[in-house]
């Protein structure tokens, strides 16, 4: 079943070469690790934002992102809650469930 994101927000990337887009996203993994958020790997979400969105947490309720989205903002993060993607709640490899529902 998916989960709810926490995402931190970055810059656009609306006009950028690809390399400023790594640029930005570099940008917000430093913002991020400076607020004593210190993350194993980055995971990287896009949609219709066109912007950097750096997945923070994945937690299993709207109502558990939404507090910890507050708790973040207090950190000076700019923060949003979003549905987990189908294709991420896929099972672990080897798995052959996959993450089902809408998007």
């Amino acid at each position: 079943q998916r989960g709810w994101w926490v995402l931190a927000l970055g810059e656009p990337f609306a006009g950028l070469s690809f390399e400023e887009r790594d640029a930005v996203r570099a940008r917000l993994c430093e913002t991020v690790a400076l607020r004593g958020i210190h993350l194993p790997q980055c995971l990287w979400v896009w949609d219709e934002t066109d912007r950097a969105q750096l997945v923070l947490a994945t937690v299993p309720s709207r109502e558990m992102a939404g507090l910890l989205a507050e708790r973040l903002s207090v950190r000076g993060l700019d923060v949003r809650v979003r549905r987990e993607l189908p294709e991420a709640a896929a099972k672990e490899p080897g798995d052959t469930e996959k993450g089902s529902g809408t998007a």
